[in-house]
């Protein structure tokens, strides 16, 4: 019996975990070769494909004995959801600060749980920036428009410095009016005072750090634009280590801290 193969193609929209530079030279995919349009061909099985990234698309281009699609979600594990997985891990490390917290006491940790739902509403803000004008940014570094690239760099500069700057403002003249509004009721008068006093406290200290928050947003997403996702993981991966190793110094008062 002869089995017959045909060319097909397939894209994966959103593709947001998906760097083909990361993945074929990541040196656990072999027989990938890349190519002058900076394309990736290769062959596994019986299969040859070529693989491309268009904006925030993948292609995927070639012949195949079977479904392109089944074939390139088996080979790639396209039904995995990584995104999940990079903010399950996330969400792991603010469960890790708010169980040192409450090491401490239940106010305390109360006091920082409401303070990061203030914090996350400023991410959000600063990632709908930055998102927006990085599908702009990934078209002109694929067109080789460098000046329309540092364009929407300085737009995200400045957008995220000025997100950065309101939400520091709004904080400082609002920040005990926002707090008040997460405390719970049925709380007795000095769980509801404690914890109040915490929050205000933890919240003085996270101002400090919105403004370089908000810069260091502003790169990491420049750098992922012209594929440059390695910069930015290992930046992340620092941080993480940094901010669990001072908690762990700070709030137990090791080292003499």
């Amino acid at each position: 019996m002869k089995s017959e193969t045909i060319e097909q193609r397939y894209i994966l929209e959103n593709a947001n975990s998906f760097e083909p530079k990361d993945i074929f030279e990541c040196g656990q995919c072999f027989r990938w070769n890349l190519q002058k349009d900076g394309s990736y061909i290769g062959v596994f099985k019986n299969n040859v494909l070529k693989v491309y990234k268009d904006n925030k698309k993948i292609v995927f281009e070639g012949i195949c004995k079977e479904n392109i699609k089944e074939v390139c979600e088996d080979y790639f594990d396209l039904n995995t959801d990584y995104e999940e997985i990079k903010n399950t891990l996330s969400n792991i490390v603010s469960l890790l600060d708010n169980i040192m917290v409450g090491r401490v006491g239940t106010e305390q940790m109360s006091g920082v749980a409401i303070v990061n739902q203030l914090n996350f509403v400023f991410y959000l803000c600063l990632f709908g920036a930055v998102s927006g004008a990085s599908i702009f940014g990934a078209q002109f570094y694929g067109q080789e428009d460098y000046d329309g690239l540092r364009n929407v760099f300085r737009f995200k500069l400045l957008t995220c410095l000025l997100l950065g700057g309101l939400c520091v403002l709004v904080f400082l003249i609002g920040g005990d009016f926002l707090i008040n509004r997460y405390l719970l009721s049925n709380e007795s008068e000095g769980d509801v005072v404690l914890t109040f006093v915490s929050g205000r406290e933890y919240l003085r200290v996270m101002l400090a750090g919105m403004l370089p928050y908000s810069l260091s947003q502003v790169y990491a997403s420049s750098l992922r634009e012209m594929t440059e996702t390695r910069v930015p993981m290992a930046a992340s991966i620092i941080a993480v280590v940094t901010n669990l190793a001072l908690n762990y110094i700070l709030i137990f008062g090791k080292l003499k801290a």
